[in-house]
């Protein structure tokens, strides 16, 4: 009934081995180097978050080496006062801390009632693990220097050699994923500018505040809970209580309304940061719900520690770029608009006025397209004649972008047969050699129908100083960029097309 077990065999090809080692070594690499790649990405925030102060230095006719030499001075001069002036006042405060902990530990147990829960929590540990445990945080911070350090250093290469490196890697996909690439890029560099701009404020407005206060309440280790307050200001939602926790239980060593007032004037000032400086700090560049904020910490916490915590903020503002860049096509523009709204994400709307902003200054002469294409629901639909398959991707993806139609065809036979089948078409883009049926006769043909012969034709062209073609209104050089794809159907597109996403 039963097979003998001997007799089994067990077919596994080496090369099914091979794989499952392959991919075991890939994992295994990759936890390895995580936190190299987590201060990468680091470094990458802080160069794009510098690169408009090296922009505005060179309009002053600095030299780019120059004016990031001078950013690299002045983080360095920060960095030493960190280093030579704080730091040792925080380690002697810590040491002290240490020092008095069995004091410390005292008094806050004799504020406390007999039955409250955190008289268990502090009772708990002996005074040598409560040392151990403050000369690990010790060792943290220490190490945290040390990769802030590295971060700059990664930083300032990226200021000086980032945009060849971005080049060197876009050159290996085809023309329609470098145009996302580097539309994504653009806009990405605004969210994360912005929201390292507004951390960086914010995380020192956090830290003055908190010092001020317990100084005043004459609170033990004011600088180092300020410091703390200042550091975990970077983790929203989370941030609060890591930072209000130490600083309740050493005003208890002051007195119990001490830790009252504490608690109070720490809500309040997060109160205020929330609802006040941070929306006029971070404006509309970045806004992320609370609910997608603590989900996102909570994964990359787990994944990457604290710097996968950091790191993770301005990728979650930056996904409503890539779901509008990447993924419209495929959800449509109603979709990503109530996924902003669901969000309350603005960003989407402040980076669509940021992308267009160089269309509409080169349509000033033509109001009435600014006009028509603020009416909701507003699309054109084109046609897109090309044999070459990446430049009809390219062109393709440039107008879905911005939310419009666009329909293709390999050559001209195919392409008539898209005219004939619907009546939206408010502009061709037309290449003139092509298999089967060349730009020349499909244009003659077009042209002898009553219903086509109105829609305009633009010519795409390779040549650097092609001549206009007999029947075309003007023609695209390629490879197209976005701003002159845009730019020629803003300026030569007739009729308005039903919203094909409702």
């Amino acid at each position: 009934m039963f097979e003998n077990p001997s007799k089994i065999t067990h077919d596994i090809s080496p090369m099914a081995i091979a794989k499952v080692l392959g991919v075991v070594l890939v994992m295994v690499t990759l936890s390895k180097i995580m936190t190299i790649g987590l201060l990468i990405f680091l470094g990458f925030l802080l160069a794009v978050s510098l690169e408009p102060l090296v922009e505005k230095l060179r309009r002053h006719h600095i030299s780019k080496g120059v004016a990031i030499s001078a950013i690299a001075l002045a983080m360095t001069a920060v960095i030493s006062v960190v280093a030579f002036v704080l730091i040792p006042s925080i380690y002697n405060q810590v040491t002290n801390l240490i020092i008095s902990l069995p004091v410390l530990q005292s008094d806050i147990l004799f504020h406390l009632p007999e039955n409250n829960i955190f008289r268990k929590i502090i009772e708990m540990p002996s005074s040598s693990t409560l040392m151990t445990e403050a000369f690990s945080v010790i060792n943290m911070v220490l190490e945290g220097m040390t990769k802030i350090f590295l971060v700059l250093i990664f930083s300032i290469y990226l200021l000086l050699d980032g945009q060849k490196a971005f080049k060197w890697f876009s050159d290996f996909f085809s023309s329609p994923i470098r145009t996302k690439l580097q539309a994504t890029g653009k806009e990405m560099t605004i969210v994360i500018h912005a929201y390292v701009r507004a951390q960086v404020l914010t995380s020192v407005m956090s830290a003055l505040f908190s010092y001020i206060i317990l100084r005043t309440l004459h609170v033990p280790g004011a600088l180092t809970l300020a410091a703390l307050a200042g550091l975990f200001d970077v983790l929203p939602v989370v941030g609060f209580f890591l930072s209000v926790i130490p600083a309740i239980l050493l005003a208890l060593t002051v007195s119990p309304m001490t830790a009252i007032l504490v608690f109070g004037l720490y809500l309040l000032y997060h109160a205020v940061e929330n609802y006040f400086f941070v929306p006029y700090v971070y404006g509309n560049s970045l806004k992320v719900s609370s609910l997608v904020v603590l989900g996102a910490l909570m994964v990359a916490g787990a994944l990457g520690g604290v710097l996968g915590a950091i790191a993770i903020l301005p990728v979650v503002a930056s996904y409503p770029i890539i779901e509008r860049i990447w993924l419209v096509k495929y959800l449509g523009g109603k979709v990503v608009t109530k996924h902003a709204d669901a969000s309350e994400v603005t960003q989407v709307a402040e980076q669509v006025r940021l992308w267009n902003e160089r269309l509409i200054n080169l349509t000033r002469a033509t109001p009435s397209y600014s006009e028509r294409n603020t009416q909701k629901g507003f699309m054109k639909t084109v046609l897109i004649v090309e044999d070459d398959e990446d430049i009809r991707a390219t062109l393709k993806d440039a107008l879905e972008i911005e939310g419009h139609r666009a329909l293709v065809a390999a050559n001209g036979r195919d392409g008539l047969d898209v005219l004939h089948k619907t009546t939206e078409v408010g502009l061709i883009f037309l290449d003139m050699d092509m298999p089967i049926m060349n730009g020349r006769t499909f244009l003659e043909q077009v042209k002898k129908e009553a219903n086509l012969r109105d829609i305009p034709v633009i010519y795409l062209s390779g040549n650097p100083d092609p001549e206009l073609s007999p029947g075309a209104v003007d023609y695209l050089r390629k490879p197209a960029e976005l701003d002159a794809v845009l730019d020629l159907v803003c300026k030569h597109y007739r009729g308005q097309s039903p919203n094909f996403f409702t």
